[in-house]
């Protein structure tokens, strides 16, 4: 169950120094924290962590708002969807996001930073 949706929060709860580092780290630390699986990583874009990322630098706003929504997914066009493979048509580019074979399962997700890359971006 992902919470979604204006208002939604989090059944994550994170102090500032536990969000620094959930920032910080990306993907790494979803990971050690059971929130993914180490395969996670390498299917992520930049494998799930910006290279000079710098938590200091954001606003105490953009920290107050974006802690209760971590691990939301947010509103309006943001979703998950589970998928079914009916066609490969490019077998490199395949390879390159996971995808082994048609009729394999995938996972989509399209989901924004809410209330804390909207002060940060």
């Amino acid at each position: 169950n992902i919470p979604s949706g204006v208002g939604s929060k989090s059944k994550i709860r994170l102090d500032a120094k536990q969000l620094g580092e959930a920032v910080t780290q990306g993907a790494a630390w979803a990971v050690e924290k059971g929130y993914g699986v180490p395969d996670d990583i390498e299917h992520c874009e930049e494998n799930g962590c910006m290279k000079g990322a710098d938590f200091s630098k954001a606003s105490d706003m953009a920290k107050k708002r974006g802690a209760p929504q971590f691990g939301t997914l947010g509103s309006g066009n943001h979703f998950i969807e589970i998928q079914r493979v009916e066609r490969i048509l490019d077998a490199d580019i395949a390879k390159a996001f996971g995808i082994t074979s048609e009729g394999q399962v995938t996972v989509m997700i399209h989901s924004g930073s809410r209330g804390y890359g909207h002060q940060v971006c």
